[in-house]
């Protein structure tokens, strides 16, 4: 094998690795304000919303119930392109929905006629070839563990077999930011830790970065790398947590709780 041949290889490699490394700005939002019009009325729902995301980043907006949460989750999906200031994603402005922003809902919203493998297809862009299809839904039923049960219909999984099969239809296109809003609250306690585990090894495997709603804040500080905590309508970003845990550590470390009380105390206590 030639020096050159090497040298080329080891330059992709080391810029590869540099990409990585800089972790590059994926969505950017400045000053965002949004509305809703009720009872004649104008209700500010998100006020002075501002951050930065990095490619490769887990991120949870973590706040009570009706805080703005999943209305700037829509915002970021593109399903809502009424608001004040600007969102861009890769510097071009957000301006409706895109396969490059994948979202799962806190219902799996699957059809209940279709078998799981033709749910999982839905999602995939019309222009692949029938083997090509195939083979990408094969690969994301393998990733979210339902290979066995591709043939299956909607009523004969468990919620969070369901849930699964919405985030694979999420995955399919190979979003760059992976959208979730509430996945897992409707999952009964035990399911609930086992999805969470999932969730973090597809994020560890496919590199994606992704975007969380919840209003529980153990479960922001096991999926984050950082947690942006809302404050009541109108919703704003109070403070941005790091929450500095090693990722394989996160279930068993006594950080978790000081994390806990942190927030607790800051945000729900008043203190």
């Amino acid at each position: 094998m030639n020096n050159e041949y090497i040298d080329n290889v080891k330059l992709i490699d080391k810029e590869n690795k540099e990409i990585f490394t800089r972790k590059v700005e994926i969505l950017k939002c400045n000053a965002i304000h949004k509305s809703f019009q009720v009872d004649s009325k104008s209700v500010l729902v998100l006020k002075d919303i501002n951050f930065t995301i990095k490619q490769g980043e887990s991120i949870v907006l973590l706040g009570a119930s009706g805080c703005g949460k999943s209305t700037l989750l829509r915002l970021i999906a593109g399903l809502d392109t009424e608001y004040e200031g600007d969102l861009f994603f890769h510097d071009e402005k957000i301006k409706g929905t895109s396969v490059k922003r994948g979202m799962a809902f806190q219902e799996p919203r699957l059809f209940p006629w279709l078998t799981i493998e033709e749910n999982i297809e839905f999602g995939l862009k019309k222009d692949l070839e029938k083997c090509q299809k195939k083979i990408v839904v094969e690969e994301h039923m393998e990733l979210v563990g339902l290979n066995k049960f591709k043939n299956a219909l909607p009523h004969q999984l468990s919620g969070g077999m369901q849930q699964r099969v919405s985030i694979a239809r999420a995955l399919v296109n190979k979003p760059e930011i992976l959208l979730l809003d509430e996945p897992f609250g409707a999952l009964d306690a035990l399911t609930r830790t086992n999805m969470q585990k999932e969730l973090l090894k597809i994020w560890a495997r496919e590199k994606i970065t992704m975007i969380l709603v919840t209003h529980d804040i153990e479960e922001a500080i096991l999926l984050a790398d950082r947690i942006f905590v809302m404050t009541p309508l109108p919703g704003t970003i109070a403070e941005i947590i790091n929450v500095d845990i090693d990722k394989n550590d996160k279930f068993t470390s006594k950080r978790i709780l000081e994390l806990k009380n942190y927030i607790y105390n800051k945000f729900f206590s008043g203190n």
